[in-house]
């Protein structure tokens, strides 16, 4: 290093990088601790290590703290009041390599109004996009291919502006080597397969490795385990509503939703199937304090067990949109939990910002709704607003983690709070590292399709409208890819 350097650490962050500033060469360098392990090149440092700094990645949407860019910058003609068709930036990104795009004067761009960056392939599929950088009208996205892919591949930034509204800018964007264990490539298999139709998989849940639930798209629950796949509970008709959601309490209930009945259904291990919250074809949202399987309630489609506190969270639509629980650890009595709204206003739905209270955010449609493994965090799918949202239990906010310009179709959650994210009409799915907020694809080629399997999942192609599952409580931690238009669930492994 040269001499009269300048030192910094923020004491509040438990990376506890030092960061080393050298006015004399205009540089910043940062010192971190790395365990590395033996790689085919010694100079392979694992990029989702949690005290690594990837440069511009390194920044998570939203944060208060605002890192230089630290690599160089090539930048798009200059837009205006663009609706994205002829304003588009042809870009190459090669295996090992991170795009990042930004309209943020932080990182290098510029923007007047409100802009929206997207990201397609050359066949014009939507691979990621951009609106909000957090509570900022610019844009900000990120890209990768991992390593191992030895071509290039050609893509194109399309500038615009959100909901056509007058905007401009200039798009700042730069290329950096990322370095990726080869080991750490992840596969397909296909474990399940009823191509003959009679089962539609588009919900699970996993109590161990062996003993699990599917939810059908045509309203059946079939469990799974040693003795194969029997019937659990009977779709009563074809229109019977899809079980777009199951879990499970310690108790071996299994509960599932049924969004058009508006209920939430219960089956004990002896198979007696009961109501735990709602009334049947009543779909009026109830105050909260009623008591939950003798009041109505509006559109459920999603539903989680948090087994550590006793309650089931669920997402309720129609007349509000709201995220509710209810406990459902009520000993012999036959009154369930009374109903409390934890996320949204009842009897109102709409967006009103990031990094607002829980308890005054307005949601769209809430659907796919998960938790992480300690509990503090809800994740949830506005679908009205096509945005992926997470509810903090630790400060009581609500903030946006990726917003994309087709309807989102599911997301999952491992250990590590690993966000997978599927969305309709990309085939493909994605992961987002929280420590860096780098989306990067995990399984699809973009084209829609059938495997192959038992190959990197980057070769696999799937079927729109996927379902995601991850147990994020097992240390496994396998991704579950469920494809109801083709009879497939697949496994995703590293």
């Amino acid at each position: 290093i040269s001499d009269g350097v300048s030192l910094y650490v923020d004491p509040g962050m438990e990376s506890q990088q030092l960061f080393v500033l050298q006015p004399d060469l205009g540089s910043i360098v940062v010192v971190v601790d790395v365990e590395v392990p033996v790689y085919p090149e010694s100079s392979m440092i694992p990029s989702e290590s949690p005290t690594s700094w990837p440069s511009l990645s390194s920044v998570p949407a939203g944060s208060p703290t605002v890192y230089p860019t630290l690599h160089p910058l090539s930048y798009c003609a200059p837009f205006m009041n663009s609706n994205g068709s002829e304003q588009n930036c042809l870009i190459s990104v090669c295996g090992s390599q991170n795009l990042v795009a930004s309209t943020c004067v932080e990182f290098g761009g510029q923007s007047v109004g409100d802009t929206y960056l997207t990201l397609r392939n050359a066949n014009g599929t939507v691979i990621t996009s951009s609106d909000d950088y957090g509570a900022q009208s610019c844009s900000y996205l990120t890209w990768s291919i991992y390593v191992g892919s030895e071509q290039c591949e050609t893509y194109f930034i399309e500038q615009s502006c959100f909901g056509m509204q007058p905007c401009s800018g200039t798009t700042a964007y730069s290329l950096e080597t990322i370095l990726t264990p080869v080991e750490s490539v992840p596969y397909a298999f296909e474990i399940f397969n009823r191509s003959n139709g009679d089962i539609e998989p588009l919900s699970l849940f996993l109590y161990n490795e062996s003993v699990g639930f599917i939810g059908d798209r045509r309203g059946s629950v079939w469990s799974i385990g040693d003795q194969g796949v029997r019937l659990l509970v009977e779709a009563k008709n074809d229109t019977e509503d899809a079980v777009r959601s199951i879990t499970g309490d310690e108790a071996g209930n299994v509960y599932f939703t049924q969004r058009l009945q508006c209920t939430i259904m219960k089956v004990t291990p002896d198979g007696v199937i009961s109501v735990a919250a709602g009334i049947p074809h009543m779909c009026n949202q109830t105050a909260d304090g009623a008591v939950a399987n003798m009041s109505s309630i509006s559109g459920p489609w999603s539903v989680y067990a948090d087994v550590s506190q006793g309650y089931l969270y669920y997402t309720e639509s129609g007349e509000g949109d709201v995220i509710r629980r209810f406990s459902y650890t009520n000993g012999n009595s036959s009154m369930g939990g009374v109903l409390e709204t934890v996320v949204g206003v009842l009897y109102a739905s709409g967006y009103s910002g990031d990094d607002v209270s829980a308890s005054t955010a307005l949601l769209s449609d809430p659907r796919s709704l998960v938790m992480s493994a300690d509990g503090q965090a809800l994740y949830f799918v506005d679908f009205g607003t096509r945005r992926v949202r997470c509810a903090s239990a630790l400060t009581g906010m609500v903030t946006t983690l990726a917003t994309y310009e087709t309807d989102i179709s599911s997301i999952a959650v491992d250990f590590n709070y690993n966000l997978y994210i599927a969305v309709y009409g990309a085939y493909m799915v994605y992961k987002r590292n929280p420590m860096t907020g780098l989306t990067v694809p995990v399984l699809g080629t973009g084209m829609m399709g059938n495997g192959p399997f038992d190959v990197p999942a980057s070769q696999t192609s799937i079927s729109d409208g996927v379902s995601l599952y991850v147990d994020p409580g097992m240390e496994s931690q396998q991704l579950f890819v469920l494809q109801p238009d083709l009879g497939s669930i697949v496994v995703v492994v590293d």
